[in-house]
């Protein structure tokens, strides 16, 4: 919709990185290859083909080209969404911000925890399923 024909430029969401690829940003982006590599043979070389720059949700994906924006009878140039998870939106629409906690009920269930990273540091929080800096709002740590 942007005219991004090539996977490499595509825009990844920080959302969608970190929880589900294991991004992070103090390892260049994904796990290290031998990590990959011990879970599948199949994942050998992978990380050298996949994305090491990340957005987060207030930047565009793009914009809407001029033959998407004929195509579906809008103006050109219509800033595109990075693609979020639909419980980490939800947080944000209900007005969640730092050191709320926010619980999501759609199709599964989902607690947000937002909170500043100085509160937490380099610690890892063991027991959740993710604590990925931007992925909810950019200013806070969501876990």
């Amino acid at each position: 919709m942007a005219d991004t024909q090539h996977p490499q430029k595509l825009r990844r969401s920080i959302c969608a990185a970190g929880h589900k690829a294991m991004w992070h940003e103090s390892w260049g982006g994904l796990p290290e290859q031998a990590f990959l590599s011990a879970i599948s043979p199949t994942l050998d070389g992978i990380r050298d083909r996949m994305f090491t720059e990340v957005f987060t949700s207030d930047q565009a994906a793009g914009y809407l080209s001029k033959a998407w924006a004929i195509k579906l009878g809008l103006p050109e140039g219509i800033a595109i969404a990075i693609g979020e998870f639909d419980c980490h939106m939800g947080a944000v629409g209900a007005g969640a911000g730092a050191n709320d906690l926010v619980k999501v009920i759609g199709t599964s269930t989902c607690d947000i925890l937002m909170v500043e990273s100085q509160n937490v540091g380099d610690r890892t929080i063991h027991g959740i399923c993710g604590q990925v800096e931007g992925s909810a709002m950019p200013e806070l740590l969501a876990l």
